[in-house]
């Protein structure tokens, strides 16, 4: 697997298209093109972004085996873009991902409320074959990769057990907000 696979691959394991990946790593998505077709390369500074956006070491990154451990992004997200809504958290979703995804609020186990920060916002995203657990706090966005076969009613990640809760339309919640 080339680096422009690898970046084509990680990108869609998201769920992001070129545009919205565009946003996160801040560049055209002439950029993002030309190093998804292997027409060019990222710059040591977007190499490193790349490398933490998703949570790989430079070698796993660049290693063409094609394997690689599940992804990770951690970005913080500019106030201005989303800071203006009463509902940030959902503009920040709204930000990265179309109308195409379901998502779905979640609540760690045990299902008691106050024992989850009220702060933080958990999302379970679902796209096709693609489950993320998302998590927003402080405009600051958590995107985990889930395994494919994620039962999406109660799972488990990274050995903490999660409930699905309402189903969330994004749009609809911040138009009447």
């Amino acid at each position: 697997m080339t680096l422009g696979e690898k970046i084509r691959d990680a990108r869609k394991r998201l769920g992001f298209s070129q545009s919205q990946f565009c946003k996160l790593m801040n560049v055209t998505r002439q950029a993002v093109a030309k190093w998804e077709g292997d027409l060019g390369i990222p710059e040591l500074p977007n190499l490193r972004i790349l490398s933490n956006i998703f949570n790989m070491t430079f070698d796993e990154f660049l290693d063409e085996s094609g394997k690689y451990a599940p992804l990770h992004i951690t970005n913080e997200i500019d106030k201005k873009v989303c800071g203006k809504s009463a509902t940030p958290e959902l503009e920040i979703l709204k930000f990265f991902y179309n109308d195409s995804w379901e998502f779905y609020s979640v609540l760690k186990f045990p299902y008691l409320s106050f024992l989850n920060n009220s702060d933080t916002h958990m999302y379970l995203g679902i796209k096709d074959d693609i489950k993320l657990l998302i998590y927003i706090e402080d405009y600051t966005i958590d995107i985990f990769e889930l395994p494919n076969d994620t039962n999406t009613l109660k799972f488990e990640y990274a050995n903490t057990k999660y409930k699905r809760k309402q189903k969330i339309d994004i749009y609809a919640l911040s138009e009447q907000k």
